[in-house]
């Protein structure tokens, strides 16, 4: 096996053991934005407002849900995680899905790792929310 693959793996495996393991994350506070309608600029963020949400992501089933007072969306993982480096020492773990209408989500987790999640942004079409983590239960 060349080296510089090997090293890659490892350090894969090392930095984010819990791939492949369920992750849990409840979050209090959720902001939204949806796109100005004929442009491809957004909209402010909306004020924080008070969520009551779980967020389970099973990267071995490959699955996605939200569980929240009004009832639970759920999704598939369609790709490979993506991680990459933010400015600000954190780990950006972005996720591929669908949701059950077919349509393309990309999931967002900001954190140091997985189990220590800051926040999770959903973009679902024309409209994006953030999912402010208040308690990682992993």
């Amino acid at each position: 096996m060349k080296p510089l693959l090997l090293i890659s793996l490892l350090c894969t495996v090392l930095i984010y053991p819990s791939l492949g393991q369920i992750n849990k994350y409840r979050s209090d506070r959720v902001a939204i934005t949806s796109k100005v309608e004929g442009t491809n600029n957004w909209k402010d963020w909306s004020p924080y407002l008070v969520s009551d949400a779980l967020i389970v992501i099973d990267q071995e089933n490959k699955k996605i849900i939200i569980y929240n007072p009004h009832g639970e969306v759920s999704y598939d993982i369609i790709r490979t995680p993506k991680i990459t480096q933010s400015s600000n020492d954190n780990k950006v773990t972005t996720l591929e899905s669908v949701n059950d209408k077919g349509q393309k989500c990309i999931f967002a987790l900001v954190g140091k790792t997985l189990s220590d999640v800051n926040e999770i942004y959903i973009q679902e079409g024309e409209i994006r929310c953030v999912y402010n983590i208040s308690k990682n239960l992993n």
